[in-house]
């Protein structure tokens, strides 16, 4: 595979991987927002529900809204190692044009982590924690 091809491998995977992290985001985001609504309907007494079942409903929910985190998470850092993987294939490929060509693969420091797509499903995680706390504990 000479340069040329392979700089357009690397540039169209790395697009297709950021474009599954935002589609999905996207359906994640959407989905904690209902998430989030039916709880606070529910805390504040919006919906009619039997006064032994409010906690239970609030937990449920959390869980829920925890477990769709963690998915999403793993999926996440599933498509970081593919981006990995793929600019690996980038640094490792011997080519006396390769400095020709722009960089591919963007940043890779240290604060890459911090992403929406990793810090979000992590930040909702510890949100939905607090909630179950609140709710067991009857906070």
């Amino acid at each position: 595979m000479d340069t040329q091809q392979l700089f357009d491998a690397v540039l169209r995977l790395l697009d297709r991987e950021d474009q599954l992290t935002n589609s999905r985001m996207t359906w994640y985001l959407t989905i904690q927002g209902f998430i989030i609504a039916g709880v606070s309907l529910i805390f504040t007494s919006k919906v009619d529900l039997h006064e032994n079942l409010q906690k239970p409903a609030i937990v449920l929910l959390s869980f829920l809204a925890a477990t769709i985190s963690i998915v999403v998470l793993i999926s996440v850092l599933r498509a970081r190692k593919a981006k990995k993987e793929v600019r690996e294939k980038w640094a490792n490929h011997i080519s006396d044009d390769k400095d020709s060509f722009p960089d591919p693969v963007g940043d890779t420091s240290f604060w890459s982590f911090a992403t929406p797509g990793q810090s979000v499903p992590v930040i909702l995680l510890v949100f939905w924690a607090f909630i179950i706390i609140g709710a067991v504990l009857g906070i």
